[in-house]
């Protein structure tokens, strides 16, 4: 799983890169001028937003904290999973939002840079508050940032070729995010076992 996912970073990495400098040249010779400042209101104000709707998932975390280091690890493990799963929820419905906001504002000429603008607008927030938590020590928080990337690319270019149902689009993303849950668990169990925790 480790070399799939190190075989996708370089492609997201220069999505993340020039995918927002590309589209947003290609929208502005389109004259989408409403789409691009959709796109920076969603970069400025998104951050907190999301943190916001994040904040419930913290109810999952205070069982762990009111134990300290006395807490049983499957109830750890559990209350992490929820609060994971609220996590994944939260981004997996905030990515399928900004898709479908976007694509309703594309017309066939602009489609394309339209789905590329939308990917920023959607994931540069998330990669924002990854970036906080990693400097928390929350690892974890890049691992969801990445699968969220991920289904987002393969949902935008689903939409592109078939007929644009946002349900099923719902789906294989939230699909890829219960992937991205379960392969961040392996990892923490394995890392929990190798420290001798469990």
């Amino acid at each position: 799983m480790e070399k799939v996912m190190t075989a996708l970073v370089v492609p997201l990495m220069l999505l993340n890169m020039f995918g927002g400098i590309v589209s947003g040249i290609w929208l502005a010779v389109l004259g989408e001028w409403g789409v691009i400042g959709w796109g920076i209101l969603y970069l400025f104000a998104a951050s907190f937003l999301l943190g916001f709707a994040m904040l419930p998932g913290l109810i999952f975390a205070a069982p762990i904290a009111a134990m300290g280091d006395r807490a049983n690890k499957f109830v750890v493990y559990i209350c992490a999973f929820f609060s994971a799963l609220y996590t994944m929820a939260v981004i997996t419905a905030w990515c399928i939002w900004t898709l479908y906001f976007f694509a309703t504002k594309a017309d066939s000429s602009s489609y394309i840079p339209v789905l590329i603008w939308s990917y920023g607008a959607a994931t540069g927030p998330l990669v924002f508050l990854a970036k906080k938590d990693m400097q928390a020590g929350n690892d974890a928080a890049m691992t969801a940032t990445f699968f969220a990337q991920l289904a987002y690319v393969l949902v935008a270019v689903l939409a592109i070729f078939f007929p644009f149902i946002i349900l099923e689009l719902a789906l294989v993303f939230g699909g890829i995010m219960v992937v991205g849950l379960i392969f961040q668990f392996i990892a923490v169990i394995a890392e929990d076992k190798q420290r001798g925790y469990i």
